[in-house]
């Protein structure tokens, strides 16, 4: 992870959600997939500058995959944005950082 202070966050949202699982399944609700770390890295190296080899290299995520997935980690940012005047400068420089490439290519946006 790029820093403690991440690696820290991402265990504290796992937690989260092992939590609203447990609460979920005693409900009967349908839970949701378990946060994946890798992507969060992946996405982090994405939203880096780093090419699209270099930050599939060694996953087993498909480009395809990659870019559906960055195309809700762009939607979920703007609909943070839309909620928060305090995290929408945040939001609007990371969706900057990761529409692009392939993922912008795919998106129609090039």
């Amino acid at each position: 992870m790029p820093s403690q202070k991440v690696q820290s966050t991402i265990t504290e949202i796992i937690s989260l959600w092992a939590a609203l699982e447990e609460i979920e399944s005693n409900f009967g609700v349908k839970t949701q997939r378990e946060p994946d770390a890798g992507f969060c890295f992946i996405s982090y190296k994405w939203a880096s500058g780093n090419s699209l080899n270099s930050v599939l290299k060694g996953t087993d995520m498909s480009v395809g995959d990659f870019v559906r997935s960055t195309k809700q980690l762009i939607d979920l940012l703007n609909q943070i944005a839309g909620a928060s005047d305090k995290l929408r400068p945040v939001c609007k420089d990371a969706v900057k950082r990761i529409d692009r490439g392939v993922v912008a290519y795919l998106m129609g946006e090039i």
